[in-house]
This record gives C-alpha cells, sequence and structure tokens, in this order.
C-alpha cells in the first residue's frame, strides 16, 4: 500500500496519493500525535497484504488496519473525521483496508509546502525505521553517547552488515530551517551594522550642528531659554529626519516581508503596529546618539558661546 493510491469506493470513486509509513502501536503516543475519530492500532491488527473477504469486517480481529490523518479524510470525500472510521478503501496493490481512526493534521515537512494526505498502515514487514525516546532526566552527553553505542552494536548483532545509522529527531527538525536561520544571522549582522554606520553618522551631524549653531545657542541662554528646550531645539531636526526615513522605509519593508512570506504554505501578516514600533526604536536610538552632543552644547557657557567668530 506504501507509495501507491488509495480510492475509496463509495458514492463517487475517489482516488488520493497520500504520503504513507508502516508504524506499531507506540507511534502516535510517542511522537504526540492526537486522535481525532476512531482509535489507535491494535497488536491484532493484520499485517498481511491480501486479506479474505469473509475476515476484512471491522470489529473482527484480523482484518488490516490503517489510520489517516484529516487531509487525507477529507480529500477521500469525507466531511467530518468520524465519517471516515470503519470505511473500507482499496490501495493500488489490491489491498483491501478499514480505516480504524483519523489523526490530527501534523506537519511532516517544513512551513514552506503544504500539509499533505498521509496514512499510516500496521505492517513490520514495511517498517525500516526505529524510533527511541530517551529520558532527559539526567541524561549528560557522555551518557547519550554511551547508550547510542550501545544500540549500534545490538543492531549490528542483529543486522550484520547493514550500516547503523542514527540522527535526533530535533536535528532533523532544525534541517529543515537551516536556510531561515542562516538568512536571519546575515540579516542581523547587517542590521547591526547598519545601525551602528548610521548612528555613526548621526552623531557626527550632531557635533556639526551644534558646532554651526554656536552662537545662536549662547544668545538663546542669555535670552533665557534652559538647557531642555535647548537640546529639543537641537534634535527636533533629527527627529524629522528619522520620522521620513521610516516613512520611506516602512513600505518597502512591507512589501519585502511579505514577498518572504509568500514563500511559506503557512503564514503571517505584518501587523502596522510593528511598523510603528522600529519608527519609535529608530527615534529613540537616534536620540541616544545624539543626547551627549546636544546636551554638551546647550550646556555649554554662553559667554564661550558668544566670543565664537
Amino acid at each position: 500500500m506504501l507509495g501507491t493510491l488509495l480510492e475509496y469506493q463509495g458514492a463517487t470513486d475517489v482516488k488520493i496519493t497520500p504520503e504513507a509509513d508502516a508504524v506499531d502501536t507506540g507511534y502516535l503516543s510517542l511522537y504526540g500525535l492526537k486522535l481525532v475519530a476512531g482509535r489507535n492500532f491494535y497488536l491484532s491488527d493484520s499485517t498481511r497484504k491480501t486479506i479474505p473477504a469473509s475476515e476484512t469486517a471491522p470489529g473482527q480481529p484480523g482484518y488490516r488496519a490503517i489510520i489517516l490523518n484529516e487531509t487525507a479524510a477529507r480529500d477521500l470525500g469525507f466531511r467530518r473525521p468520524a465519517d471516515a472510521v470503519g470505511r473500507q478503501l482499496v490501495s493500488g496493490l489490491a489491498t483491501t483496508a478499514f480505516v480504524v481512526g483519523v489523526v490530527k493534521d501534523f506537519h511532516s515537512d517544513d512551513m514552506h509546502t503544504k500539509i499533505r494526505p498521509f496514512v499510516f498502515s500496521y505492517d513490520q514487514t514495511m517498517a525500516f525505521h526505529l524510533s527511541v525516546k530517551l529520558s532527559s532526566a539526567g541524561a549528560s552527553g557522555g551518557k547519550i553517547k554511551s547508550l547510542l553505542t550501545n544500540m549500534e552494536s545490538a543492531f549490528k548483532h542483529l543486522y550484520p552488515g547493514t550500516p547503523f545509522q542514527s540522527q535526533f529527531f530535533d536535528e532533523s527538525m532544525e534541517r529543515l530551517y537551516q536556510r531561515e536561520r542562516q538568512t536571519s544571522q546575515i540579516l542581523n549582522i547587517a542590521m547591526g551594522i547598519a545601525i551602528f554606520i548610521s548612528c555613526m553618522g548621526l552623531f557626527g551631524l550632531a557635533t556639526f550642528t551644534a558646532n554651526q549653531r554656536t552662537r545662536e545657542i549662547g544668545i538663546r541662554k542669555v535670552l533665557g531659554a534652559g538647557v531642555p528646550q535647548l537640546v529639543s531645539m537641537l534634535s527636533r531636526e533629527f527627529v524629522v529626519l528619522v520620522g521620513l526615513s521610516t516613512l520611506i522605509a516602512a513600505p518597502l519593508a512591507a512589501w519585502a516581508a511579505h514577498q518572504w512570506l509568500q514563500n511559506f504554505a503557512y503564514r503571517t501578516t505584518m501587523p502596522w503596529w510593528l511598523f510603528v514600533l522600529a519608527g519609535a526604536a529608530a527615534t529613540v536610538i537616534a536620540l541616544l546618539t545624539v543626547s551627549w552632543q546636544t546636551i554638551r552644547a546647550a550646556r555649554a557657557n554662553p559667554v564661550k558661546s558668544l566670543r565664537v567668530e
């Protein structure tokens, strides 16, 4: 049945090509797959490829059992998962099977791919992988390495000449998003460099502006302007510049984020407040960058400021 068509001969014949896997009774609980209808596999469920018609009746020991995911049940024409339970299906290998359960949809690929129909069969002759859950209680790196060594020895004893290959589940998930993580690291580095260069430019501009307006600052202080008023005056133009840059950058960032999200089958939307928050953060960074220079200029002795030629 694996890798073949799956057909439901109901009011109308429906055929799908699902992904498939052969599992045992402990697979669902090991991976946390939730049954939304029906039951899990029993040890009495048959593993034979052909079953006489007299035995293919739900509820009797010996019939071939399969479990679908919600997408497979829906693609076969069942409106509710419970409607698929007990139905007889035919695979491309002329195998008759009965649906004993339906599990909640799960991701077997990364988020770039939509959830596809999936079918589980209880067939030990078609199982090629062994999943083992290791206890995290007191499991150090040395103990895990020793355990894997013992598992390899046992495997080679049972299957001499067959290479032993093992991988951790979280590592396999990590590989699915390796490109996204690399992109994130590159963007974070580029963002840090851009912020640093921008801050250096703002600091230089603040220094230049303060030097150009030295006499104006001195006159305003003599006329009674306080430090807060002078700092506000000197910082206002930088806030305006940051605001204009935010207005220009926000639409471009929104477009780039939208284009990037199109690569995913399941995606969110970019909320408007996120761009407002980014603009506010840019303003705060700009003010922190120029604050030292503006406060220094505002607190300068007005006598010295007025003597500047």
